[in-house]
């Protein structure tokens, strides 16, 4: 009989080139991983009414956040440029409305001096909908299809060069070019429903940008949190998976037990690196593995709870595998691991879960 001992790995990936490209410019970061806090490097103020949690799209609990209709984050102002903006974030409708729902906006929309606004329009239409202000009036763009209740959507408003931009799940839903700058902002922003426009449902991961994301940069935000794929095993009397399942025969195995990391280094050559984080989901010890270490001087990483409290202080990579006890973290739950880069720039963040 033969037995295959096989290190399975699937990859969060996201691709950074010099800064990262889910961190470069980001203003805003609301993960919702058990916490309404923002998780950019501004952190700004965010004040959550009635606001509650929910599972996110892989079915990982209070890993989104849940608006009953009567909910809201309220958001400390936030400059915006006129020149370049993106918005991101998941979104799964419990319920239409019969004169639509805002999701994502800037509170002063209504009253005419808003930058942007997101909605779901009324329950006849149901099509989704996101407004930008320019300096000669509103412009609106609105998805191909209606949406569908109890189905994420992964949904990125752009404004680049004089032309905006819908995209739903990774597809160009709508666009109008020849536009002119957007008006100038600071203002504070509203997420999960605003005053008459209720939303009920949830949301997830809002990212907001004083920049292009450009598309390879969408796809890596689109894939990130999905951290499984299917991996043929052939001609194998038995498979044993640690910390995962045990299959017999030819099978297909969906694994969720390592969370990777590219950085693209660019000096006088090109190189990539990869940093593993395993297992996860973890229970008693975490291992990070920096690869070719070598190529990471100045980077550095550390781990923080979902409360925003540093649990792994900022570490040097300075050698290849790390290694932590997990009795000296905060209890089981969610932990991110936050990678920089030597000018101290966020490159990527991953969501560790502690059983």
């Amino acid at each position: 009989m033969k037995t295959f001992f096989l290190a399975l790995m699937m990859a969060c990936t996201c691709v950074a080139r010099g800064q990262s490209a889910a961190s470069d410019s980001l203003q805003l970061f609301l993960p919702f991983a058990n916490t309404t806090l923002d998780q950019s490097q501004n952190t700004v103020p965010t004040q959550a009414v009635n606001a509650a949690f929910s599972a996110d799209r892989n079915g990982v609990c209070s890993n989104a956040g849940y608006f009953n209709g009567n909910a809201a984050i309220n958001i400390d102002p936030i400059p915006l440029n006129t020149q370049e903006i993106s918005i991101s974030f998941w979104i799964n409708a419990d319920a239409y409305s019969t004169i639509g729902s805002r999701i994502f906006e800037c509170t002063d929309w209504g009253n005419g001096t808003g930058l942007f606004t997101t909605a779901i329009l009324d329950s006849a239409n149901r099509h989704y909908q996101s407004g930008l202000r320019t300096q000669s009036g509103d412009v609106y763009l609105q998805s191909q299809s209606q949406v569908n209740l109890s189905q994420w959507y992964y949904v990125v408003t752009t404004y680049c060069n004089g032309t905006a931009r819908l995209y739903i799940n990774n597809q160009l839903q709508d666009s109008v070019s020849g536009l002119p700058q957007l008006i100038a902002a600071n203002q504070p922003l509203i997420a999960g429903g605003s005053p008459g426009f209720s939303f009920t449902g949830s949301i997830d991961e809002i990212r907001l940008y004083t920049r292009c994301l450009a598309a390879q940069e969408m796809d890596s935000l689109y894939e990130e949190s999905a951290c499984w794929n299917e991996i043929t095993v052939y001609d194998t009397t038995l498979v044993t998976v640690y910390d995962t399942i045990v299959h017999y025969d030819t099978v297909l195995v969906i694994v969720t037990d390592t969370l990777m990391t590219h950085t693209i280094i660019v000096d006088s050559l090109v190189h990539i690196n990869t940093t593993k984080i395993y297992p996860n989901p973890a229970h008693d010890i975490l291992y990070i593995n920096t690869g070719n270490y070598l190529l990471m001087n100045g980077y550095a990483f550390e781990i923080r709870n979902a409360l925003n409290q540093q649990i792994v202080p900022l570490t040097p990579i300075n050698q290849q595998l790390f290694s932590y006890n997990l009795g000296s973290f905060t209890g089981a739950g969610l932990y991110y691991f936050y990678l920089y880069d030597p000018q101290a720039m966020i490159v990527d963040i991953k969501k560790i879960i502690l059983q």
